[in-house]
């Protein structure tokens, strides 16, 4: 059975609202991984970017390290009212839930 698709997009409700997309990818069930996200402005203008490979992981561990690294970047250039958007599972209950339930993911 396959679940029916739901949009959980948002749009930023103001001017100093920006919206980090991330997506991360790992070849296999623990391949060499990579990911990377990008900023936007309320006007939907990209303000930042950035990729990085993550080695040897597992998907799980590479959508929250590009979760991670994002929001770093997002501190780092004093953004602060943010909207996530990410199409992983895991990062999207643990938004959701202020909690991880998977312990080898409690560092990001």
């Amino acid at each position: 059975k396959v679940a029916s698709a739901q949009l959980i997009a948002q749009k930023c409700p103001g001017l100093s609202c920006f919206k980090l997309n991330v997506d991360g990818s790992a070849l296999g069930k623990s391949g060499m991984a990579g990911g990377g996200g990008i900023i936007r402005d309320h006007e939907e203008n990209v303000v930042a970017g950035f990729y990085h490979t993550y080695g040897k992981t597992t998907n799980k561990i590479v959508e929250m390290r590009v979760l991670h690294d994002g929001l770093l970047l997002c501190k780092r250039e004093g953004f602060y009212d943010i909207v996530i958007e990410s199409d992983s599972k895991v990062v999207v209950d643990w938004i959701h839930k202020k909690r991880c339930d998977h312990w080898y993911l409690w560092d990001y």
